[in-house]
C-alpha cells in the first residue's frame, strides 16, 4: 500500500531497522564531496558492512547512544540520527575509546584518510570526557525525502533531551 502520509516523526530505531538506516546514510552521502574520498564509491560491501556495524551498535543499547529513525507515515524511513548523551561525568569517563589502527574500515575506504579524518573528530570528544554533554554523530535523511521535515523531526529529538538535562552540545 503507497504510503499517502506525510507525518515525520523521530522514533527510537530497533535492530530490525539497521538496514534501512544504511541504505538511508547511504543514499544521502551518495554525492557527498566528503565521503566519497574517505569511503569510495558506494558497493554492495560498503553498505553490508555499515548495516553490521549499525546493527552492532543498536544491539548494544546502551543508554547513552539514542539510535533515531524519521518515519514516514506508518512504516517508511527516510531518516538516520545517531545521538549521543552523557548525563553525568561518569558515563562520561566511561567512554570507549576507538583505535583507529584496529578499527575495521569497509571495503574501498581510505584508510589513511579515514583515520586522519576521524582522528580529528574523536580528539573533540576526548576534551569533554568528564562532562556532561550531547552530540549528534550521524545525520542523514534520503534525498528524495529531504524539506519534509524528518531532518528537523531528529534534531528535534535530540535538542529537547539536551534542554532538559542542560547539556552542552555539537554536531559531529
Amino acid at each position: 500500500m503507497a504510503n499517502t502520509s506525510r507525518t515525520i516523526r523521530a522514533l527510537p530505531a530497533q535492530l530490525e531497522d539497521a538496514t534501512a538506516l544504511a541504505r538511508v546514510e547511504s543514499d544521502a552521502f551518495s554525492n557527498d564531496p566528503v565521503t566519497r574520498p574517505l569511503f569510495g564509491p558506494h558497493n554492495p560491501e560498503g553498505f553490508t558492512f555499515r548495516a553490521k556495524e549499525l546493527a552492532q551498535g543498536i544491539a548494544k543499547n546502551d543508554r547513552e547512544t539514542h539510535y533515531i529513525k524519521a518515519v514516514l507515515g506508518d512504516d517508511t524511513i527516510v531518516g538516520m540520527a545517531i545521538w549521543h548523551f552523557y548525563l553525568d561525568e561518569e558515563s562520561s569517563n566511561a567512554v570507549e575509546r576507538v583505535d583507529l589502527d584496529k578499527k575495521e574500515w569497509a571495503t574501498g575506504a581510505n584508510v589513511d584518510a579515514c583515520k586522519d579524518f576521524f582522528r580529528q573528530i574523536f580528539k573533540m570528544r576526548d576534551r569533554m570526557r568528564g562532562q556532561r554533554h550531547a552530540f549528534l554523530s550521524c545525520f542523514a535523511t534520503e534525498i528524495a525525502h529531504q524539506g519534509l521535515g524528518a531532518g528537523s523531526a531528529m534534531l528535534q529529538y535530540g535538542v529537547d533531551i539536551a534542554d532538559k538535562e542542560n547539556l552542552p552540545g555539537w554536531l559531529e
